[in-house]
């Protein structure tokens, strides 16, 4: 590195539940045995989260540094109820947003079982998932979905982006993402940049701060307390003031300037200190 100052964003790499899935022993032994000097020089490793940081492998000193949002992404916001428009079988029905990759790793197993559970106590329930196909995973999910007699009640978008993104976003009503493991999901951020109450996994980054400051609900990775979950969701009346204190969270503190301003004081604290 030729003496220059370096910092490592580890991008969830170090994960303990991600090194366990792809050949654990080896990649340990990689990291330890070329890669832990890397790491020892560095300024700092980046983690996205706290939470990625207690699940994950430390090698020397650790900072979080979160992705962020770009507030301009969101100007202009398309017409309301686009999505109602392009798939009228939503109607007028409450909807919960998943929007992300269609991968294993998601928890979207979990999360169709709990829904079908949420719409025999709450009649007006619609499940959009959004998000491209992973090494098939889609089929395996519709098949889910018709053995579970949920056909009219689960709409599969594809992969979206732009306005067609924002448009999910902005019709949706509550955000779910049951995941397994998470550094920090930049979906997340979106939806509560946009307003919506989460109800997430304790796998998920932030999930702390979403408990604490109330943005959501936060639920271990089983059906029935999920199910739970999403009816507290259908049945909360102050879902759009919860939205709202996730929104001036991500305002405040998860934009990319935000986020660049701590990462310089970050960066000279460390130099500082070497």
């Amino acid at each position: 590195m030729r003496r220059k100052p370096y910092i490592i964003f580890t991008h969830g790499s170090l994960n303990k539940y991600g090194v366990a899935l792809r050949s654990r022993f080896r990649k340990r032994f990689y990291l330890c045995l070329l890669e832990r000097g890397n790491f020892k020089q560095a300024l700092f490793a980046a983690y996205q989260s706290p939470e990625e940081l207690d699940n994950s492998l430390q090698f020397g000193r650790c900072e979080i540094v979160p992705i962020g949002i770009d507030p301009e992404v969101f100007r202009p916001l398309p017409p309301r109820f686009s999505l109602q428009a392009r798939h009228p079988e939503i109607g007028n029905r409450l909807v919960y947003l998943y929007l992300g990759r269609l991968d294993a790793g998601k928890g979207l197993e979990i999360l169709l079982p709990a829904f079908r559970r949420l719409v025999e106590r709450q009649a007006d329930a619609h499940l959009v998932i959004a998000g491209g196909n992973e090494r098939g995973y889609e089929t395996v999910l519709r098949h889910l979905v018709t053995e579970l007699d949920l056909a009219e009640r689960v709409t599969f978008t594809g992969l979206v982006s732009g306005p067609d993104k924002l448009a999910v976003l902005q019709d949706a009503d509550v955000f779910v993402l049951p995941s397994r493991s998470e550094a920090l999901s930049l979906s997340s951020l979106e939806a509560m940049y946009m307003g919506l109450p989460v109800v997430v996994s304790n796998r998920v980054g932030l999930w702390r701060t979403i408990q604490q400051k109330r943005l959501g609900w936060v639920v271990p990775l089983d059906e029935s307390a999920l199910a739970d979950a999403l009816t507290l969701a259908a049945r909360s009346p102050d879902r759009r003031t919860i939205g709202q204190r996730g929104h001036e969270l991500v305002r405040s503190q998860y934009t990319s300037d935000a986020i660049a301003q701590d990462l310089v004081v970050q960066i000279q604290t460390a130099i500082e200190m070497t």
